[in-house]
């Protein structure tokens, strides 16, 4: 579910860098963090960029209980196993 570049973008994003930093960071144009950011919200039927990030953490694929986030070597959830997604901004 979650990319190598995927988990590195949706690091940053949680450390609250923009997109444009995101590009630089991982080496991307800032359209292609866009598109994959796009893609994770759909992917997760959530609206936000906040949700994700949210998701990431509940679900263990980035630490939440360190500064820096770090990315945990998770990459594929069960969906279904994460009340997050009807907590978040779903419509």
């Amino acid at each position: 579910m979650f990319s190598d570049l995927d988990i590195d973008i949706v690091v940053q994003l949680a450390r609250g860098d923009s997109y444009k930093a995101v590009a630089a960071a991982v080496r991307r144009s800032p359209a292609t963090v866009a598109y994959h950011t796009g893609q994770l919200q759909r992917r997760l039927k959530v609206r936000s960029v906040t949700a994700v990030v949210a998701f990431a953490i509940a679900s263990g694929v980035i630490g939440g209980d360190t500064w820096p986030l770090v990315p945990t070597g998770v990459h594929e959830v069960d969906l279904d196993a994460y009340s997050i997604l009807d907590q978040c901004d779903r419509e």
